[in-house]
């Protein structure tokens, strides 16, 4: 009967979650493990109903109790089943993002670490091994680590295309992998991956989707920086329109794809639209947590914009 009503509370939790009610999830899956513990029924439904409390409290930004659940879930699959079971690897990926958001890199390095381990061990799903190196390679970018970004990005990317070849999970790979190489100053590797990235986002989810709308801007940035700006201003344009439309004037990705479009247009000669375009959007950026990178690329187009004549 305890099974019963923690399988039950579980699966109230998933639905709630689902259609957006958070606090109602947090409370079903806090009553379905609170189930499982009074019988000691400590189980693989156990452990998944603390791994799904664990990402949903990622969710609402409470990254310490998200991270705490996480090594909770770990602790206990290791004891129910062998250390380099999938499940485990899979809970370390999820729990490294917990630690990154909390402040933790090192602690983070480190799951992603054994997640990659766990996966490259016989017998283990190639795709779930290619998801911990993508992983890495974005937890490496956020640490500014772009050369070794770049290295994982690119094993992930050869591992996932031998699995399939236009998938939205590839095209988010290579997107990561595109960032990598950019932001490493080599916008000339960059551009033809982003371009891969495009084309199969638009296969796969159509011309408006947001995830295509990204790599526009993407990829509009890094034909920017290869001097090709008649190539760039009409992919910033389109996203910019597409921002504007979906999250209002005042969002931090708007401010950016205008930066962007600015200074596509100082390249074409247009100064006075590219000064226009810019105004304000770096203030904008200023003091938001995580847009320091944002920012300073953002002053560096200012500063293109100013100095074209």
């Amino acid at each position: 009967a305890a099974q019963f009503r923690g399988h039950a509370h579980w699966t109230l939790g998933l639905c709630h979650e689902k259609n957006g009610d958070w606090p109602a999830s947090e409370a079903h899956l806090r009553d379905a493990l609170a189930a499982y513990e009074r019988e000691n029924l400590i189980v693989r439904e156990y452990v998944q109903a603390t791994k799904d409390l664990a990402h949903l409290l990622f969710q609402t930004a409470d990254f310490g109790e998200s991270a705490r659940h996480y090594q909770r879930a770990r602790e206990v699959a290791e004891k129910i089943f062998a250390p380099d079971h999938p499940l485990i690897g899979e809970i370390l990926r999820d729990q490294s993002g917990a630690f990154s958001m909390a402040g933790q890199p090192d602690a983070a390095e480190a799951a992603l670490a054994r997640s990659i381990e766990i996966f490259r061990m016989p017998g283990q799903a190639p795709r779930q091994l290619a998801r911990s190196l993508d992983g890495m390679a974005v937890f490496l970018l956020r640490q500014n680590r772009y050369a070794e970004a770049s290295r994982y990005g690119a094993e992930a990317v050869v591992m996932q295309s031998k699995l399939d070849d236009g998938s939205s999970s590839l095209a988010t790979m290579l997107n990561n992998l595109g960032a990598a190489h950019l932001l490493n100053d080599q916008p000339n590797v960059a551009a033809p991956i982003f371009r891969r990235s495009l084309d199969m986002r638009i296969d796969v989810f159509g011309e408006d989707h947001f995830q295509v709308v990204n790599s526009r801007n993407n990829l509009a940035d890094t034909l920017n920086r290869l001097g090709d700006f008649a190539g760039a201003e009409p992919l910033a344009n389109a996203a910019e329109t597409a921002f504007l439309s979906v999250l209002g004037p005042e969002h931090w990705r708007v401010a950016v794809v205008r930066s962007i479009r600015a200074h596509s247009l100082a390249g074409l000669g247009r100064r006075e639209e590219a000064q226009r375009a810019i105004a304000g959007a770096c203030e904008s950026l200023t003091g938001l947590e995580g847009m320091r990178s944002y920012l300073r690329a953002c002053q560096e187009r200012l500063q293109f914009v100013n100095a074209s004549s």
